[in-house]
Order: structure tokens, then C-alpha cells, then sequence
């Protein structure tokens, strides 16, 4: 039963997204910031904002 309520959840997620505007072309410059290149480690990021080791 608990894989069916995880998909299900997941169908319904997928769906929420595919319907919002914003969200998608937000993940659509992400993409393209990753084939440009525009990416820093994940460590860096997290000295960035104040996250040490």
C-alpha cells in the first residue's frame, strides 16, 4: 500500500509542476546554467551561506 500512495503522490506532484509556469522555467534555466557551466561544489556553497564544515 505504501508504494501505491508514493506513487500516486509523485503522479500527483509531477502533475502540479508540469502545470506551473514559473517552476518549469525555472528548471529550465538550471539546465541550461549546468550546460554553461554556472556551477559551483556543493561544499563551496554551503561556505557561501554561512554553512562551515
Amino acid at each position: 500500500m505504501k508504494k501505491k500512495n508514493y506513487e500516486m503522490d509523485s503522479a500527483i506532484e509531477t502533475n502540479e509542476i508540469h502545470s506551473d509556469d514559473e517552476t518549469l522555467k525555472a528548471i529550465e534555466e538550471g539546465l541550461q546554467d549546468i550546460k554553461n557551466g554556472k556551477i559551483i561544489r556543493f561544499e563551496d556553497f554551503l561556505r557561501k551561506h554561512g554553512y562551515e564544515k
